[in-house]
This record gives structure tokens, C-alpha cells and sequence, in this order.
């Protein structure tokens, strides 16, 4: 084979493995990783390399949850129980483990968990650790693990397998204690799952996984501008969002105020109905104005850290517009349309 042929070859199977490549990235971000920004994205690929855990394996989750506090949805790194017994693995200086023990109000330690009237109120487990004489224990309280929803009752999971359910945050609680370097600030989806949504709003459980305390500044380091510019460009876009709807926001908040009490309304005489319909038409003619107006920019806010901004100003319409009897299927469409139309006008004036 000539020199030639060798260097069209290497070229051809370089293209081909970057495609693959962009195509894995892709699925990752259309499924596992649904709903996150490019950003949070790109942070997340970032340290599923550093931990070289495999999102296809389900060893490392891209997660995303509303924080009250913030107003917004963001993300957490999870890993999964595999993904820490992995990344334990590879330090070579893991050396098993204890049984898992679980013991319920009697405070008696047993290797088996029998009772199926009741789940047990403890799970500890200790990981053994090269260099150290005793294992280091893991320990998970069911008060303070057991997943519940939004009734108070206990999740399925929870219900069926509890002595499963607790050891597992036992274990990762032992296996984070044994290697703090490789672990710190790595979080399972078991141990995150009992997080309440007060618990969310006050920040106490939301701040420790996003931070990755260990696993963020190693990302950091390997590329610090990089990281930087990408943090750098996310609050930009999160403040040109919010100051773009501080511009709106009198006249966001006077439609949804209209609508409210619209909707409130229970005219009684034939003058009082005819006066609300007037007013609903008058609801509409605003609402309509403003999405002919402003319909691109809305749209322009469903990307990246300006989302946040979108859900502030979407309550509003849909106040409004379900005071004037418009079905969210048509806000929708009327928002589309609109958009398209003042980019349409915008590239016809470019040109």
C-alpha cells in the first residue's frame, strides 16, 4: 500500500471514529443525560471521564431537579452503586468488605434481615482499605434514607426491598470514607433519592452534589481556561436572561393579575357578562400583542441557563391565557407562529 492510500486510510478511520464519537455524545444527551444544557452537559462528559465511569453501563447519571430557591432546574452527577465498587476497584488498594449488617429498634446486629412486617431502622457495612488495620464503617439510618413521596408513604422501592435499599447507602457511605480522593463529593441515586422538595428549597442537600467538591476541581484542572469559560458563559446568559425579563416584567405581571381575576369573576346580571366579555377581549388583544412582540425572544430563553427565566414568564401567559379560554396546545401554537414570523422579518431585513 502506497504512503498515499495509508494516509487517505488513517484519515478515513479518524473521520469515522469522530463521527461514532459525536453520535455516542448525542444519544447521551437526547437520553441519559435529557434536559441539561450544553454546559452542564460538557461538565457532566467531563467527569465521566475523569471517574472513567461508562453512562452506558448506568455507572454515572446526569440528573435534574427544580430548586425553589433558585427558581430553575439543575443538574447532579449521581453515580450508581456499580460505579463506586468500580472506581474502588481500580485504586488496587480496595480489599473487599464486611457483610452487611442491619438491626432494627432492639439495636441487635444481624447478616440477614427476615422481618417482613417491618423495615430495619439500620444498615452498616465496612470496607477494608490497604494500609488500614480496621475496615471503615458505613452506616445508614432509615429516618434518614427511606425515599418517600409526595403522600409521606414509603416509595415501592423503598416498601419492598428496604434491607436492599439501606445497605446500598451503607455501602457507598463506607466506600466514600475508604477513598475520599477518588469519591469526595460523588453522590449514588440511593442515598439522593430521600431528598424532600423542602429539602431542595433550602439548598442544604441540592448544594453538596452540585458542587463535586473533589471531582469539579479535577475536572478543572485538566482544563482550567476551558472550565472557566464555560461557567463564565453560563452566568452571562442567566443574567442577559433575567434582565431581559426585569424589562417585561410589569407588563407579564399585569396579565397574569388581569387573568386571575378574570378568571375569578362570577358575573351575575346580563351587564355584569357583558362587561366580562369585554374585558376578556381586551385580556386577549394584550395577550396577543405582546407574543407578536416578543414571541423569538420568549423562544430564545428555552436554551441553556436562560431556562429558568422561560418558566418565570410562561406562568404568566398561562394565567392570561386561560382567563381568555386558550388552551396551552393553542398559546403554543400562537407563540410558534409568531416566533417564526419575526425571524422570518428579522433575516429578510439582514439581507
Amino acid at each position: 500500500m502506497s504512503a498515499g492510500l495509508a494516509a487517505v486510510r488513517d484519515t478515513s478511520i479518524a473521520q469515522a471514529e469522530e463521527e461514532r464519537e459525536e453520535e455516542r455524545r448525542d444519544l447521551i444527551k437526547r437520553t441519559i443525560a435529557k434536559g441539561v444544557t450544553n454546559d452542564e452537559f460538557d461538565l457532566f462528559m467531563a467527569t465521566a471521564a475523569r471517574t472513567g465511569l461508562d453512562p452506558f453501563a448506568r455507572q454515572i447519571y446526569a440528573v435534574t431537579r427544580y430548586d425553589k430557591r433558585e427558581n430553575r432546574k439543575v443538574m447532579s452527577i449521581q453515580v450508581s452503586i456499580d460505579g463506586f465498587r468500580l472506581i474502588a476497584a481500580r485504586t488496587g488498594d480496595y480489599q473487599g468488605q464486611t457483610m452487611i449488617e442491619w438491626c432494627g429498634d432492639d439495636k441487635v446486629w444481624t447478616d440477614v434481615w427476615l422481618d417482613n412486617d417491618r423495615p430495619p431502622m439500620a444498615a452498616r457495612v465496612g470496607v477494608r482499605r490497604a494500609g488500614f488495620v480496621e475496615p471503615l464503617y458505613g452506616i445508614a439510618r432509615w429516618k434518614s434514607y427511606a425515599q418517600r413521596g409526595k403522600d409521606g408513604n414509603v416509595t415501592p422501592m423503598w416498601r419492598n426491598m428496604p434491607d436492599v435499599m439501606l445497605g446500598k447507602c451503607a455501602e457507598s457511605q463506607a466506600l466514600r470514607r475508604a477513598f475520599p480522593n477518588e469519591l469526595g463529593g460523588l453522590y449514588t441515586t440511593d442515598e439522593m433519592a430521600q431528598a424532600s422538595a423542602d429539602m431542595i428549597a433550602v439548598g442544604d442537600y441540592e448544594e453538596q452534589p452540585r458542587q463535586l467538591s473533589a471531582v469539579q476541581a479535577d475536572v478543572r484542572a485538566d482544563n482550567p481556561e476551558r472550565y472557566d469559560a464555560a461557567a463564565e458563559a453560563m452566568e452571562k446568559e442567566r443574567a442577559d436572561a433575567e434582565h431581559w425579563y426585569r424589562g417585561q416584567v410589569a407588563v407579564l405581571d399585569k396579565l397574569m393579575a388581569t387573568g386571575k381575576q378574570l378568571k375569578a369573576a362570577d358575573p351575575q346580571t346580563d351587564e355584569e357578562r357583558d362587561a366580562h366579555v369585554g374585558e376578556v377581549a381586551a385580556l386577549y388583544e394584550e395577550l396577543e400583542a405582546w407574543i407578536r412582540l416578543y414571541a423569538a425572544d420568549y423562544r430564545g430563553l428555552n436554551t441553556k441557563a436562560g431556562t429558568p427565566t422561560r418558566s418565570k414568564v410562561a406562568t404568566r401567559l398561562k394565567h392570561a391565557a386561560d382567563a381568555c379560554g386558550i388552551p396551552l396546545s393553542e398559546m403554543k401554537t400562537m407563540i410558534t407562529e409568531a416566533a417564526e414570523a419575526i425571524e422570518e422579518d428579522n433575516g429578510s431585513e439582514n439581507e
